[in-house]
């Protein structure tokens, strides 16, 4: 388990059959199991620049810089810091973590780009012998993934779509994890999507 000890404080809430010793059922009330002790910074900007007859350009970036997340496994258990690893029991949390977008809008024409980027954290080697039965802490690669769209609206009422999103095919990186959204060890679905690059177009027409 995450916490040593947990077994142990919570083993009678295990009801096991007289007959067959098997579990029969697990007792679970409503109580609180910890404190959540966490801090960062959030940044959001936005700017958009003129460009002197070559049209618009718009940039923004959201990002998080997650200084602490200290959490209680239990109820007057100690605080584990989770910034940055993935220990069991609960996901990982990434100590930074960003959107950056570029709009270029020139007559009827618009192009837009974005960059989703998640940086690595370590898997504990606890957590790695548990899935892969390998007793080595691991470090999970950096997540970037960029998003293109092109789009044409010199029609009357119709607009025309070509976009990419995983523009550079890129696989998400290797967890040892069977959890973090995938529910299965190979790939952090919470963090990062598995298909690789996907090219679409959209026809969009407004009746007036």
């Amino acid at each position: 388990m995450a916490e040593p000890g947990l077994y142990t404080k919570y083993k009678t809430r295990l009801k096991r059959s007289p007959t067959t010793g098997f579990i029969s059922c697990v007792e679970t009330p409503a109580e609180n199991q910890g404190e959540l002790k966490t801090s960062g910074i959030d940044i959001d900007i936005k700017s958009a620049v003129q460009l002197a007859g070559l049209g618009l350009l718009r940039v923004g970036s959201a990002a998080t810089r997650t200084l602490k997340y200290e959490l209680q496994n239990g109820k007057d258990l100690p605080f584990t810091d989770y910034v940055g690893k993935s220990l069991g029991g609960n996901p990982p949390v990434p100590e930074w973590q960003h959107t950056l977008s570029f709009d270029w809008t020139l007559g009827s024409w618009n192009v837009a780009l974005e960059n989703v980027f998640t940086k690595g954290w370590q898997e504990s080697a606890a957590v790695v012998d548990t899935n892969l039965g390998v007793d080595a802490p691991y470090n999970v690669k950096d997540t970037s993934r960029w998003i293109l769209a092109v789009s044409y609206r010199g029609f009357k009422n119709l607009r025309l779509a070509l976009g990419a999103r995983n523009a550079f095919d890129q696989d998400p990186p290797f967890v040892a994890s069977s959890s973090y959204g995938s529910h299965a060890a190979g790939f952090a679905g919470s963090f990062a999507d598995p298909r690789g690059r996907f090219i679409y177009g959209t026809v969009t027409y407004q009746f007036k």
